[in-house]
């Protein structure tokens, strides 16, 4: 009987040795792996005197791997009165990031625009550097508390064939949250353009309240 034991012991601390380093294995490669997601959505649609509706959509997509980080973001604004299109905007960014160490890195970001009211039907944009963070506040990300965040942030886009042709986009949103996957959120956007297309505005600012979706 005390064999026994001894031999069932025996197996069992064969089998925690044998796995436990896949074990630690998986928890490592998790997390290293982080996958995070962030979609809002909008809409407004009135009836009567007038016909009006709006749409609006933005999503957030972000793939950590050890030194290598991939994100997507898009957005959609459409809007029509009467019938009549009145607004249609599309934009969409890939950015890819190579951690040197945890300040510096290596990045390349692809940018497509369509924003008709402002004058341009289609740019596409390409980039390619070395970055460095100076402030390391997730982007100045702060909890306000365990269910309301306030997020800012702030890109500069320069075109060295001509310094005065630069760029400049700002985003700030307040959220509250409903529970762990869903959230109320009010942004407001601001795209500043030093050198317009001839006849246009060089200042857009878009004002939304949107559900969003986290995962």
């Amino acid at each position: 009987m005390v064999r026994k034991k001894n031999l069932v012991i025996a197996l069992i601390l064969s089998f925690s040795l044998l796995f436990s380093p896949l074990r630690v294995q998986a928890e490592e490669q998790k997390k290293q792996k982080t996958y995070f997601s962030s979609t809002s959505l909008s809409a407004l649609l009135t009836s009567g005197n007038t016909r009006d509706f709006s749409f609006g959509m933005d999503t957030d997509q972000n793939l950590i791997l050890n030194k290598h980080k991939l994100k997507f973001k898009g957005q959609i604004i459409h809007t029509r009165s009467n019938g009549e299109k009145k607004a249609e905007i599309y934009a969409a960014s890939t950015r890819y990031n190579f951690q040197l160490n945890p300040r510096a890195y290596f990045l390349a970001n692809g940018t497509f625009d369509r924003n008709v009211p402002s004058g341009y039907n289609f740019r596409f944009s390409f980039t390619s550097g070395a970055g460095y963070t100076w402030l390391d506040k997730k982007k100045l990300h702060y909890a306000i508390s365990s269910s309301t965040e306030f997020i800012l942030q702030e890109a500069v886009f320069l075109d060295l064939r001509d310094f005065d042709g630069y760029r400049l986009y700002s985003f700030a949103s307040i959220s509250a949250a409903i529970n762990q996957n869903f959230a109320l959120k009010t942004s407001i956007q601001g795209n500043y353009e030093n050198k317009p297309v001839s006849g246009f505005k060089n200042t857009d600012i878009y004002l939304l309240s949107s559900i969003v979706f986290k995962i």
